[in-house]
């Protein structure tokens, strides 16, 4: 694993307070074995509450809505300040394989390494797998959200991998019915955050440039105005120690380091000079191609 930390779970949300650009990366896996990957550039999201809810926003006609038929989880992976280029040519191919084309580095959650076979939840899979085939991209507008989308020769993942297609709705139950399992006496609330919580992960697919790593599940799918406005919970999320001071996360900038100096007086070669050693901002999307970098500011909070 990198130099990183795992946000602790009553601090999930604050890694979305500045609404970071992020590259959205999502895997899925049929029945038979298949593997298919895809990536998309997204902006439009923002936390709801202190308890790693938020709510993000997408075309329904991007392939990316296809894969959420299949997968109720993908990775908000963040870039930083020099990857402007990227995230421009992810959001606008199409039709190509990007991970392999814009020559995007992979890994599993948490920066392990994709070679690695664990049998872990967050287990990714390189492209050099057997059986690894890669669905159709997501900027293609004419695609409609369904499972049809991809390639013709994948096979859906069943519903019944997940417990939230599986569970029936505990307020349809007759009333007369005795309860036979532990999730039968909940009370009705926490039935109904159980039935939300699949039993069973697919792979997830990381990007290993980026400096935080959100595993994120769907709650529930709203359709507004062409787009998806998915209900979203943050499950788990490993920032590097650079972006995080154990409340906060920005670039840490305030790191003193001394340099030695190189140039062609006699006055100025060898001379050791303070600096600060420069830890590039994550960003947000301003529109028409151009971003702002976002950077710790002073703080008023006095412990």
């Amino acid at each position: 694993m990198a130099d990183c930390v795992r946000v602790p779970s009553h601090l999930l949300s604050r890694l979305l307070y500045a609404n970071p650009v992020c590259l959205l990366s999502i895997c899925t896996l049929d029945g038979s074995g298949i593997f298919s990957r895809n990536v998309m550039t997204i902006s439009w999201l923002t936390p709801i509450d202190n308890n790693a809810h938020f709510i993000c926003s997408m075309k329904q006609s991007r392939n990316t809505a296809s894969f959420l038929n299949l997968t109720h989880h993908f990775v908000l992976n963040v870039p930083v300040a020099g990857m402007e280029q990227l995230i421009y040519s992810v959001g606008s191919t199409s039709r190509v394989d990007k991970f392999s084309l814009l020559n995007i580095p992979t890994c599993e959650v948490g920066w392990h390494p994709s070679e690695a076979t664990s049998t872990s939840p967050f287990t990714s899979h390189s492209p050099s797998e057997p059986n690894l085939e890669i669905a159709l991209p997501l900027d293609d507008l004419s695609l409609s959200p369904n499972p049809q989308n991809l390639s013709s020769t994948q096979v859906p993942v069943p519903d019944s991998t997940f417990i939230c297609d599986l569970a029936q709705d505990p307020t349809s139950m007759p009333q007369s019915r005795t309860p036979t399992t532990q999730t039968d006496i909940l009370p009705k609330r926490r039935r109904r955050r159980q039935k939300q919580i699949p039993t069973h992960h697919p792979p997830l697919v990381a990007i290993s440039d980026c400096v935080a790593h959100i595993v994120c599940r769907v709650d529930e799918k709203l359709s507004r105005h062409g787009h998806w406005v998915l209900f979203c919970t943050i499950e788990d999320a490993f920032v590097k120690n650079d972006y995080w001071d154990g409340r906060n996360f920005a670039a840490r900038n305030n790191s003193p380091i001394l340099a030695t100096t190189s140039g062609n007086g006699p006055d100025t070669t060898g001379l050791q000079v303070a600096a600060v050693q420069v830890v590039p901002n994550y960003l947000s999307f301003l529109g028409s191609g151009r971003f702002a970098e976002i950077r710790s500011g002073v703080s008023c909070y006095t412990p």
